[in-house]
This record gives C-alpha cells, sequence and structure tokens, in this order.
C-alpha cells in the first residue's frame, strides 16, 4: 500500500523546521530531535537555540516511506527451509536484504582495516553516518566507550564496531544512511 504525500506538499514549504516535523510525523519533540540529531533524518543545524534546523520535505517523506515500510524477514537457517519452496521465489530477495551480526561484524573490520586501532569523535561519526553530537551522547551514557586523551576522546575501533552492531540489533528505523549501506553491501557479499 502507497500513502499519497502531494497533500503535505502542498501544505508545506520545501524547507520545514523541527516543529513542522514532529507534527507531520505525530512523535514528539524529544523523538523529533534524536531524529534529526542522529542522522536519521538529515538537516541543517545552525546551532542556534531557536530555529535551529532546517529540514527539507523530501527528506522527511523518505524517512516516513522508511518508517512505514515493514520490517524485511531476517534469513531463515538453511534447514528450516521446506524442500518445496521454488528457488528464486519473492521471499529470496528479501532474505537477501539482511545479515547477520556475525556477518556484518566481518565487513565492517575489513572496510575499516585500514583506520586507525583508535579513532577522534569526528572520524567517528564519518564512520558511522552517526552526527557528533550523538557519538558524544553515546560515550556520555556508557554506550561507547573511549578514552580521554588531551582534553578529547580517543575511540577504539572496536568500540565503534560493537555499538555499530548493536545499533543494528535494535530497530532499523534508527540506523544512520552510511549503516543501512554497510549492511546492504554486507549482506550483498555474502550472497556472492
Amino acid at each position: 500500500m502507497t500513502v499519497d504525500y502531494s497533500e503535505l506538499r502542498r501544505t508545506y514549504p520545501q524547507l520545514i523546521s523541527a516543529d513542522q516535523l514532529y507534527r507531520i510525523c505525530h512523535i514528539s519533540k524529544r523523538t523529533a530531535r534524536r531524529l534529526l540529531e542522529n542522522g536519521t533524518i538529515p538537516c541543517i543545524d545552525n546551532g542556534k537555540k531557536t530555529h535551529r534546523y532546517q529540514i527539507r520535505l523530501d527528506d522527511v517523506i523518505d524517512y516516513l516511506v522508511r518508517r512505514d515500510r515493514p520490517p524485511l524477514p531476517c534469513p531463515a537457517p538453511e534447514s528450516a527451509t521446506s524442500e518445496g519452496e521454488a528457488e528464486g521465489s519473492p521471499d529470496d530477495e528479501q532474505r537477501q536484504a539482511c545479515c547477520s551480526s556475525r556477518e556484518l561484524r566481518a565487513y565492517l573490520e575489513a572496510i575499516w582495516a585500514d583506520v586507525p586501532d583508535a579513532v577522534s569523535r569526528a572520524q567517528a561519526s564519518e564512520l558511522s553516518g552517526y552526527q557528533p553530537a550523538s557519538i558524544s551522547r553515546w560515550i556520555r551514557r556508557g554506550r561507547l566507550t573511549a578514552i580521554p586523551y588531551m582534553g578529547h576522546y580517543l575511540i577504539p575501533k572496536s568500540a565503534l564496531i560493537e555499538s555499530m552492531l548493536a545499533k543494528y540489533r535494535g530497530d532499523p528505523k534508527y540506523f544512520s544512511r552510511k549503516l543501512s549501506a554497510m549492511i546492504r553491501a554486507a549482506s550483498e557479499d555474502n550472497n556472492t
């Protein structure tokens, strides 16, 4: 079932505020702020106290489409597949869109092989696709291990990989675009 978003396009301008975002998505202000800060919905953050975010309406519609799409089932173990199921069935395509935590870990270790063993907050943000503010918040809340070093934090690469795996095990609507792309690439690598 596809939803027609033409009414949203007629009602709202191309650039909207965070207040308009939480009304459109029917979410709390706190959830809207989290989605903007962790990069789930791309935005321009000017750092002001009021009218801080500028959000493209197209990005909000993309988020709504992703959010309302039913989650893809993970692959069934080979032994659980029925003998009568034909190869190339529609479910095969959905199963290929998923990968195990072990496969994702191997993929991340491979693509980050040249990355130093400890990275800065900015580098962690670039690698993961989440905003630097999100990385800082994870460190403060103890969700991401970091080592204080000369007024900054160094994040072990292994801790960043564990954090990405924890995100992967969570709700897909909180995946950054980069994490989603890495999951797709890991599943494609595994299926080839």
